[in-house]
């Protein structure tokens, strides 16, 4: 069994300075960030191309490898995915933590605890601040 953690954000992340950019190679369809499967940490900019036609200037952009194969082992093409300039400001952050357990999660019913020193999940914008959130365990 998996235990994957699934974040919900109270807020959206504000802009700021850009942080320093890291080198993982060559690209190719899976991010290289999260082993725990191809298209974790969900969503992903690593997964936004350049699309000077679209309103965004961006473009999903899924390999056709990227997203999992269906249970009868049919790989999922992304072309619905593709069409779209971006994520959903209301995307359910998602990504494959090994052991990880309920211990210290930011729990639906009490936000405010986002702010504890103690709390292990944190998602920091770009200008440092921390944001409100809730994360829970789902072990399907």
């Amino acid at each position: 069994m998996r235990a994957w953690t699934i974040l919900g954000i109270g807020v959206g992340i504000g802009c700021g300075s850009t942080p320093e950019a890291v080198d993982y190679g060559p690209r190719g369809d899976c991010n290289p960030v999260d082993a725990g499967g191809c298209a974790y940490p969900f969503p992903s900019d690593f997964f936004l191309g350049d699309d000077a036609t679209a309103a965004t200037g961006k473009r999903v952009a899924f390999g056709p490898t990227t997203l999992p194969m269906n249970r009868d082992g049919v790989q999922v093409r992304p072309d619905g995915w593709n069409r779209h300039d971006g994520w959903s400001i209301n995307s359910v952050l998602m990504t494959h933590l090994p052991g990880a357990t309920v211990t210290g999660l930011v729990p639906v019913d009490d936000i405010g605890t986002f702010e504890s020193a103690d709390a292990k999940t944190v998602i920091v914008g770009p200008d440092g601040t921390r944001h409100p959130h809730w994360a829970e365990l789902d072990v399907t």
